[in-house]
């Protein structure tokens, strides 16, 4: 006969109750952190960060945005490399201006890494969502 009061207080059990919950909650997690990385609004500094990510991992180019750390825009901007972005001109402008130590590039930075998103051709949420899910 089946003794429904040992099985539940036996340690096994408990065990695999805990390994479920556990599970759930982080399965339940991921959704909530893939739902929200499609669907939450573009924050003001996202497309600066990306660009130079972006610009440091395919041309090695360090000038946009120097004063955040490179390890995560890097990251972020990885998947990147393997979708098909369009500049529009002005980029080896901007770029020759930033090699000068003594030029601040951030407002001119910050503009053009909002038309690099919006206007050069690109699909902004195809980029956002892919460099979100590096983090």
């Amino acid at each position: 006969m089946f003794n429904s009061k040992k099985f539940l207080s036996s340690p096994r059990w408990t065990e695999v109750l805990e390994i479920v919950l556990v599970g759930a909650c982080l399965i339940s997690a991921l959704q909530m952190q893939l739902h929200l990385a499609r669907y939450d609004s573009i924050t003001s500094d996202e497309p600066v960060h990306l660009l130079s990510g972006y610009l440091a991992d395919s041309r090695g180019d360090y000038t946009i945005d120097p004063e955040h750390p490179f390890f995560v825009k890097r990251l972020a901007a990885l998947p990147l490399l393997f979708l098909d972005i369009h500049f529009q001109d002005g980029l080896d402008e901007l770029l020759t201006k930033s090699h000068n130590f003594f030029y601040d590039v951030r407002r001119e930075g910050m503009g053009f890494a909002d038309a690099w998103l919006y206007s050069a051709g690109n699909n902004p949420g195809q980029i956002i969502y892919a460099a979100r899910n590096m983090m």
